[in-house]
């Protein structure tokens, strides 16, 4: 299943763009969760794009998914707060933001065992190490966001070398023990910097 954006959905959110040209582009070439048996008995892949979230475009992108006809695709499940289930059931995590300060959504699909897939903004890219436990996209680009979801879909060997890189990351660099340690010296820092210690 290729997991999307567990997140609002809001005015200048990226993730509205994955509603946009990419299903049209990515979504009949997905073939990465169900196996379906068409009436002549013959295979059918069959990708499944989950969204979730909630927020003040749900409503606007419901609507949207519904007239296209990607109902069958697109699964917008809502608000949820059992966030640790929705991605064990995932292959592959995305979230186009255009702005995010850290990525803690992003810790949170490595720490699963997911590769992960962002845009290169803000705080991204110090979560992100591109090629490693993801692939970092530029902002507001479809044709780059749509290649490397087709590149992560169609190879499985790396998604699961990226996921494992990712895990990793999270047990070192983003574990408790790790930030608290920073997050203390960070302080020390500036009240030394201030003469107060």
């Amino acid at each position: 299943m290729l997991g999307v954006a567990v997140a609002p959905l809001a005015k200048g959110d990226g993730r509205v763009q994955l509603i946009g040209p990419v299903p049209a582009q990515v979504v009949p070439a997905l073939g990465v969760t169900e196996t379906k048996v068409n009436p002549a008995g013959a295979s059918v892949s069959v990708s499944v794009t989950v969204f979730a979230g909630d927020g003040p475009l749900f409503d606007e992108i419901r609507a949207d998914v519904q007239a296209r006809g990607l109902s069958g695709h697109i699964h917008l499940l809502g608000l949820r707060r059992d966030i640790a289930n929705v991605l064990a059931g995932f292959d592959l995590f995305v979230l186009p933001t255009h702005q995010e300060a850290l990525g803690t959504s992003f810790i949170e699909a490595m720490a699963s065992g997911l590769p992960v897939i962002g845009t290169a903004v803000d705080g991204v890219p110090e979560v992100i190490d591109d090629g490693i436990n993801g692939l970092l996209v530029p902002a507001h680009d479809d044709r780059a966001l749509a290649a490397a979801l087709l590149r992560l879909v169609d190879a499985p060997d790396e998604r699961r070398r990226m996921g494992a890189a990712g895990m990793r990351i999270t047990q070192t660099r983003f574990s408790v023990d790790t930030v608290a340690s920073e997050m203390a010296a960070f302080y020390r820092n500036s009240l030394s910097e201030r003469g107060v210690a």
